[in-house]
């Protein structure tokens, strides 16, 4: 495992599998190479010592990251440079500091989840809102594309997991669970396996939700990532540790 100086929230894999990034709860985002002792400042645009929420690659390799600031940022990790995806706060009212992020599978759309318990969806060309997805009560934690981008999974703080079909806006929401609300949900690349979190409890699903394994347990989970092959994965949680896992063994190592 590699230690950030702050509670990690956010992880991701580069497509080629050289690198992955992690983001923490005090702004820093960090680029670390396999192979290779130590990390780098990766990125510095979002707010200072605002939480980082969201990491996630392209297909080039070019990064998309969310903070709490309300803001989403596409940037390029070799040269820093810069593709500013507009604030969602200046195109509604409320208070939409983002929680989570997700790129569909065309990379034509960004998915965020928002404070303020809409999903809202994103053209990456044109930068403009395309759809407000409403049906939370509370912040939204994690949301994911599912099958040919037709579909969105979200998790929310008030405890429910819904389901949307992104044409029509109509969701199919699960019972309530306050007491251990899911915190994270994560589709495989391959789309064929889940990984969801509740507080510090990870679990392997199939794509239809039923379980394989309990993965792994941090002080309380924030984020996981795949590997493009699928036999690795990161995990990253509050007691500031990344940590890389096996995922061709059984449970992972």
């Amino acid at each position: 495992s590699k230690q950030h100086g702050a509670p990690v929230s956010a992880v991701a894999f580069s497509p080629d599998q050289r690198h992955f990034l992690s983001g923490d709860q005090a702004g820093a985002v960090l680029v670390h190479e396999f192979g290779k002792a130590g990390t780098a400042p990766a990125y510095t645009q979002h707010s200072p010592t605002v939480p980082i929420t969201g990491i996630a690659f392209f297909k080039d390799g070019t990064v998309a990251t969310a903070s709490l600031d309300r803001s989403v940022s596409i940037w390029d990790l070799p040269t820093r440079k810069e593709r500013f995806v507009p604030s969602p706060a200046k195109n509604v009212k409320e208070d939409c500091g983002v929680h989570s992020l997700a790129i569909s599978s065309d990379e034509k759309l960004i998915l965020t989840g928002c404070v303020d318990g809409v999903v809202r969806v994103w053209d990456v060309s044109t930068k403009k809102l395309v759809k407000s997805l409403k049906g939370h009560a509370e912040a939204v934690l994690s949301v994911a594309f599912m099958a040919e981008d037709r579909r969105v999974l979200s998790a929310s703080l008030d405890g429910t997991l819904i389901r949307w079909d992104l044409e029509t806006g109509k969701f199919e929401q699960t019972p309530r669970n306050s007491y251990r609300p899911t915190s994270l949900v994560r589709f495989s690349r391959d789309g064929k396996h889940l990984v969801t979190a509740d507080q510090d409890a990870v679990s392997y699903r199939t794509a239809a939700g039923d379980l394989l394994f309990d993965v792994v347990r941090h002080a309380l989970l924030e984020d996981v990532a795949f590997s493009a092959d699928e036999s690795q994965a990161i995990t990253a949680g509050t007691d500031a540790a990344v940590k890389i896992w096996d995922l061709r063994s059984t449970p992972p190592r």
